[in-house]
């Protein structure tokens, strides 16, 4: 169990990291699903269900884009934690079938991650009224203060916010993988089938272009390539 535990606390802070992607720091697209799912795939020593995950996050959530005040779903929280729980719960149920169950767990999960990231950003205006007090008084470091302080925020949630619902995850699939049928395990191989096609149809829908039709295909390719081994 301290191993379980150690291990969503280390998946954790490597997704808070990586959150930070998405607009505090970097902003060099490793908070993406397809780039993030296989980083904490690697930290919790699964990078093949992290592959997986991150394609089919990716697909699914390819078309919403943070564009003017609009914040999207927590796409870097989905693949973080449905990653993490996976990694952890591998052997306890079939992997085509947990991984099933882990997205479709993680889909409340994001939607409470957004909530969280937008009450971040309300509370982040203490922050830029302290930098412009700082910079009408003459001292240019709180600007540098203020800014990190802000960043270690938004990482210290996550962290907390991730290791939270990972935990949650984990012993909610031990309480009640003993109920669990075979139908129902084959139910949620199912979903991880049909998972790809919804994301394919709908990034289809949002992407133009021969490089992005690209990238989606590559995607459906490695998707496919699991699912048929």
């Amino acid at each position: 169990m301290k191993d379980i535990l150690l291990q969503a606390f280390i998946a954790s802070i490597a997704g808070g990291v990586i959150s930070l992607d998405r607009s505090a720091a970097f902003q060099i697209m490793i908070s993406r699903p397809i780039v993030a799912g296989p980083l904490i795939g690697i930290v919790c020593g699964s990078l093949t269900i992290g592959i997986v995950i991150g394609a089919i996050l990716e697909l699914l959530w390819i078309g919403d884009l943070p564009v003017g005040g609009h914040i999207p779903s927590h796409e870097t929280a989905a693949v973080v934690i449905a990653v993490a729980i996976a990694a952890s719960m591998k052997g306890v149920l079939p992997e085509k079938g947990l991984i099933g169950l882990c997205i479709l767990m993680v889909i409340p999960f994001a939607v409470v991650c957004q909530k969280a990231d937008e009450l971040v950003r309300k509370f982040n205006k203490y922050y830029y009224f302290k930098t412009i007090e700082s910079i009408e008084s003459g001292s240019v470091s709180g600007v540098w203060r203020f800014n990190i302080m802000a960043i270690l925020t938004l990482l210290v949630i996550n962290i907390l916010i991730f290791f939270i619902f990972i935990v949650s995850g984990i012993f909610g699939i031990i309480h009640i993988h003993p109920l669990i049928t075979d139908r129902f395990i084959s139910a949620l191989a199912g979903i991880t089938v049909i998972l790809p096609i919804i994301g394919i149809a709908s990034a289809l829908n949002t992407t133009h272009g021969i490089k992005g039709g690209a990238v989606i295909f590559f995607m459906a390719f490695i998707i496919s390539f699991y699912l048929i081994t």
